[in-house]
């Protein structure tokens, strides 16, 4: 089964709290993914739930993949530097500038880079299979701000809408943040998402954004997951009650940016 494990680092300030950063700049997040996968598939993993592959600049960054991966110094760990095999440029995923000094792929031919715990960085034929690490990078870490929607778009769109232009879909974890949220919904509004969506491995909710669910406001009887197939939770702008529906349906959503 899929293993995610996750460390927030700043790219600036390294004062860690538990297992996330004090920061006044840019938070990047780093996700370990203990499945093994192709360079190409790890990348449109990364691409789908985070932001893309991780790319290096730093040894304190080296220092934290080594801390979150856990793995013994024989495994190796795709990050993002590929090699565009008709100029012979290496090129990182996000299109990051590259830092040749940082690299040491032994001069061979292969077209992906590889790391072992032991920091050594190395060649790898793209079509082997290996654990990797995405990252997602918020752009800001000042105070949570709100962003609503009134624009109707199906869960997972309004997911990608939301981490593409904020942080992601809105966490809930207080009556007061709800409060705040449910002051900003036009009435208009009448059902809106939230982020967070049933796995339906272990029935459980988990928010999009990874933060823990520690509150929650379900209308009674609800979550029914009426027909099997309700999955995405909304919530009633006139109540501030929350419903679990089905994914697919077209709602106004809140996204989130910043940090508490």
């Amino acid at each position: 089964s899929l293993v995610s494990q996750t460390k927030e680092i700043s790219l600036t300030t390294f004062s860690f709290v538990g297992a996330s950063v004090i920061s006044q700049h840019v938070i990047l997040q780093y996700h370990f993914v203990k499945e093994e996968k192709t360079w190409g598939k790890a990348q449109n993993y990364c691409r789908a739930h985070y932001q893309d592959l991780i790319s290096i600049h730093s040894a304190q960054q080296m220092e934290t993949i080594r801390s979150i991966s856990g793995v013994n110094n024989e495994d190796a760990i795709w990050i993002g530097l590929r090699r565009n095999a008709g100029v012979k440029q290496w090129l990182w995923s996000n299109g990051d500038p590259v830092n040749t000094s940082m690299s040491d792929t032994n001069n061979n031919e292969k077209n992906c880079v590889a790391i072992k715990t032991n920091t050594k960085w190395q060649g790898e034929d793209c079509s082997k299979v290996n654990h990797f690490i995405c990252m997602k990078e918020n752009k800001t870490s000042g105070q949570r701000e709100y962003h609503i929607s009134s624009e109707e778009r199906s869960w997972f769109e309004a997911l990608e809408i939301c981490r593409r232009d904020y942080t992601d879909l809105t966490s809930i974890h207080s009556p007061e943040q709800l409060q705040e949220i449910q002051s900003k919904i036009d009435l208009s509004a009448w059902l809106v998402w939230i982020g967070l969506q049933r796995n339906t491995d272990s029935n459980t909710w988990l928010w999009s954004s990874g933060d823990p669910v520690n509150f929650t406001n379900w209308y009674p009887e609800q979550p029914n997951n009426a027909h099997g197939s309700q999955h995405c939770a909304e919530i009633l702008s006139n109540s501030s009650r929350w419903h679990d529906t089905s994914c697919t349906e077209n709602r106004s959503f809140v996204c989130f940016s910043g940090k508490d």
